[in-house]
């Protein structure tokens, strides 16, 4: 047998044993409908809803080359959404239904279908910005960036009030050296770089867990790069 029961419903994405004696045993006078133990999911992805997004992107790019300090370049880009709608699965708007009969912790993220979910209205940030910087002079290589993340309502405090994680911004930099054709090292290049440059922690939620969707709980990174041109 596969599935649980939601309003007498099998539910086949979650797999179950046969029903055995023990079963009936621990549903007895519960009310429920016994059903055998959990054996595995079916976590396959499924295109069921569509979604409708509104937004502007934005890119500037700013250049100076041939000056006795070398180059420089600047390019920034940002992606601003508006709105994003989709309608909840009918699984879920049960779920959110119960959640708002108080049968669900109201902690815990079902959405909001149909409505905007940006910014300080849903787990979708209204600004992503990506700025680069680049100085180049003689053979070395500068570059620096940041990546800018806005704020979202992300799950509810006790009290039911809204839970805002804040923005965040990661940067990153690193410095490359192309040895001159006039050495033995001819095209040879060597970089060293540093991703999560001050080491910053992703924002948590309501839960006490950070948005997957959205960060990734990794450290500072060094790393040092050498390659060779024939």
């Amino acid at each position: 047998m596969s599935g649980w029961f939601r309003q007498g419903k099998p539910y086949d994405a979650v797999v179950r044993k046969p029903l055995i004696q023990e079963d009936y045993d621990l549903f007895e006078g519960t009310g429920l409908t016994p059903v055998g133990e959990v054996v595995g999911v079916q976590d396959r992805y499924q295109n069921l809803n569509p979604v409708k997004a509104k937004g502007v992107d934005l890119s500037a790019r700013w250049g100076l080359r041939g000056t006795r300090f070398g180059d420089f370049s600047l390019s920034v880009n940002a992606s601003q959404l508006s709105s994003f709608k989709q309608n909840l699965l009918p699984i879920l708007a049960d779920a959110l239904t119960a959640q708002q009969n108080g049968k669900i912790n109201p902690a815990i993220i079902i959405g909001a279908g149909g409505s905007e979910q940006v910014a300080r209205n849903g787990a979708k940030p209204e600004w992503k910005v990506t700025s680069t910087a680049v100085w180049n002079y003689a053979n070395f290589s500068v570059r620096g960036s940041a990546q800018y993340v806005d704020d979202v309502q992300s799950g509810v405090w006790p009290d039911g009030s809204d839970f805002i994680v804040g923005g965040t911004t990661l940067y990153n930099a690193s410095v490359r050296y192309v040895f001159p054709d006039s050495t033995r090292l001819a095209g040879l290049e060597a970089e060293i770089g540093a991703r999560n440059l001050f080491d910053k922690d992703p924002p948590l939620n309501a839960s006490g867990a950070y948005l997957p969707t959205l960060y990734q709980p990794l450290g500072r990174f060094i790393y040092v790069n050498l390659s060779k041109s024939f």
